[in-house]
């Protein structure tokens, strides 16, 4: 159990590193926060959240059945790339604010982009069928939840830092150069992972 307790830690702590290192996921939250508020980037954050810890939970029951690699995880990835663009689509076009169907909207859109994340789905994969392989169904639903925790801790923590009426008011001056170029990140983001899906299933197919 103690040797156990210490693989989880690791992996926890591994996931830190992942969930620490900005990406789509993160980079929608900072959006939200820097343009309408903390208020707007709660359900980013909860999104998410929740995604990860399902993502986790999922590998835990399937004991590592998540693709690691392969024509799977590049079809995962393929959706992650699709709703990456639209994504960025989104966010280019101008809104005069966020109500609650907005922030409805955005949950969404974070859940999906979130749930379909061939990075998370890698990492809880092989974590999964290896290191916190035959631990428990409950020992493994700590980590998820621990996993589910970290993931909106950071993410509170950069809406918590952009979501500030300084840095708000210094967004609201540049409102149409910050939308822009989040949306022209989120593109980029798009572009290489359909670049890795489609270079992926084109080589699975030519055998």
């Amino acid at each position: 159990m103690d040797i156990w307790a210490g693989m989880a830690g690791q992996v926890l702590a591994g996931y830190a590193l992942v969930a620490m290192t900005p990406g789509p996921n993160v980079l929608l939250v900072a959006d939200a926060a820097a343009r309408h508020g903390i208020r707007a980037a709660l359900p980013r954050c909860a999104a998410n959240a929740l995604a990860v810890g399902l993502i986790a939970g999922m590998a835990q029951l399937a004991s590592g059945g998540l693709p690691r690699s392969g024509r799977a995880l590049d079809v995962f990835a393929l959706a992650s790339g699709v709703l990456l663009l639209l994504a960025a689509l989104r966010i280019a076009r101008p809104r005069p604010g966020l109500g609650q169907g907005g922030l409805r909207a955005g949950f969404l859109t974070s859940f999906r982009t979130a749930a379909l994340n061939p990075v998370t789905i890698a990492y809880f994969a092989a974590a999964y069928s290896g290191p916190l392989a035959g631990g428990g169904l409950g020992a493994g639903w700590a980590v998820a939840a621990g996993a589910a925790a970290l993931s909106l801790g950071v993410c509170l923590g950069w809406a918590l830092l952009l979501g500030r009426p300084a840095v708000q008011r210094a967004v609201a001056t540049r409102q149409r150069q910050f939308r822009l170029g989040t949306a022209v990140l989120l593109a980029a983001a798009a572009a290489s992972t359909l670049a890795g899906a489609a270079s992926g299933i084109a080589q699975a197919a030519a055998f």
